[in-house]
């Protein structure tokens, strides 16, 4: 594919898309600093490109899950974070963009954010129960004890069993021995 996108670039040098996937197949081989350094390079050629700055975002996270430091990795996904951000105001932040925006967050930790953004999507009827986790998360974490034990509670309800993970039980638990 690499060889490919290469070629159609040397076609046709405005082929954005093209030279976007090229740094999406860099990162896939797990070179951190070239893919960056290439969709920066896109960024600054193309600033209105939205897709670059996702990638950017996907980037620095999937570099973040290699650091040796919690600083690196809090960095890391830090800057994420913020290349997430210029994605979405960039498009047109649909409920899947916030919803994976919310993702970067509790990698980051940033959950003042992440619970405002949780809160606003949770007024959506239908909304997806991860949402309820991340409100459950973020009230938590804020210390809001009790709305986290009933977000959490909602989202046990309307999550498949299959896909309720250790650390639901464990905010749960977290918030019910804090309203003891």
């Amino acid at each position: 594919a690499y060889k490919n996108y290469r070629d159609a670039t040397t076609l046709d040098n405005t082929l954005t898309r093209a030279k976007v996937q090229m740094a999406v197949i860099v990162r896939g081989s797990h070179a951190w600093q070239e893919a960056i350094d290439g969709l920066q390079k896109i960024a600054s050629e193309v600033p209105d490109y939205a897709p670059t700055y996702r990638e950017l975002a996907e980037t620095y996270h999937a570099w973040a899950q290699t650091a040796t430091t919690i600083e690196d990795y809090n960095a890391r996904n830090k800057q994420a974070v913020e290349f997430y951000k210029q994605y979405m105001d960039r498009t047109d932040y649909s409920v899947d963009s916030r919803i994976r925006y919310a993702d970067f967050l509790v990698f980051a930790g940033d959950y003042d954010e992440l619970q405002v953004q949780a809160r606003e999507l949770a007024e959506l009827e239908d909304v997806n129960p991860k949402v309820l986790r991340y409100l459950g998360y973020s009230a938590y974490e804020n210390e809001q004890y009790q709305e986290s034990k009933d977000a959490l509670d909602r989202m046990f309800t309307r999550m498949e069993q299959e896909r309720i993970i250790p650390r639901d039980y464990l905010h749960l638990g977290m918030a019910d021995i804090k309203l003891a």
